[in-house]
């Protein structure tokens, strides 16, 4: 048993065939440009993910650098009188700290204790 397809077709005038061949070359020309901007994407991401790499690299040597030298230098030794004007700036800066936690506002006060709640549950 044959299945015999019937074919349809359709006449374009000329000038109609001339637009319709522009349009679809048009497209293509768009699809083209599309396609070289996606490849210029992936090219600039691949030498930016590079450019971390090096990065992070670099950091990680220059903190093994720093290590050796400050396991390299002594230690200074510092007064009893400046190592308790330290204590105190820093007494000072926690103060200040809870200074301008009492004047956080109500609603404010109620969505830390939210959070709070929600980092204890997790």
């Amino acid at each position: 048993m044959k299945k015999t397809e019937n074919f349809v077709h359709v006449r374009f005038e000329n000038e109609e065939s001339r637009e319709h061949r522009r349009e679809v070359l048009g497209s293509e020309l768009h699809l083209i440009k599309i396609i070289r901007a996606i490849k210029n994407y992936k090219d600039v991401r691949k030498k930016e993910l590079d450019n971390k790499l090096i990065i992070q690299q670099k950091i990680k040597e220059l903190s093994q650098i720093l290590k050796t030298i400050e396991l390299t230098l002594p230690k200074p030794k510092i007064p009893k009188k400046l190592e308790r004007k330290e204590n105190e700036v820093q007494i000072s800066i926690q103060n200040k700290e809870s200074q301008k936690e009492k004047t956080i506002s109500p609603i404010e006060r109620e969505l830390l204790e939210i959070k709070s709640k929600l980092d204890a549950l997790q």
